[in-house]
């Protein structure tokens, strides 16, 4: 009876460190997939979810953004990297493009400039 209960206590024993063990193996597993995850979704291109027009109204090259006049108002933006602001000034018509975070990828510069506004009727 003793040696069952030892061998049952020993069987215990061994399932209870497996169990950890396949636990941890999937906790481990996952950290990984998302670390793997991670790294493919930096290296992927950023896509453009949005594209507007507007006047550049202010550069900051320190800081990575631009204030931009836009059809919703003044707005103030990040910038993805300095390539993106080079070449633009202020007081330019631009066409800006968004990725899915809000970060400017891309400003074209417009040979035409925006239509004024009406004038009141009296």
């Amino acid at each position: 009876m003793r040696t069952t209960r030892l061998m049952i206590l020993s069987l215990l024993g061994v399932l209870f460190v497996a169990y950890f063990a396949l636990v941890g193996a999937a906790i481990s597993g996952v950290a990984i997939l998302q670390s793997l995850a991670d790294t493919n979704h930096r290296v992927t291109a950023k896509v453009t979810v949005q594209t507007f027009n507007g006047t550049i109204e202010g550069i900051d090259p320190a800081g990575l953004r631009i204030i931009i006049q836009t059809e919703m108002g003044m707005q103030s933006l990040p910038v993805a990297n300095q390539e993106v602001i080079h070449g633009v000034a202020q007081g330019d018509h631009v066409t800006v493009k968004l990725d899915e975070q809000g970060y400017v990828l891309a400003i074209v510069k417009n040979n035409f400039a925006p239509k004024p506004a009406p004038e009141p009727r009296s």
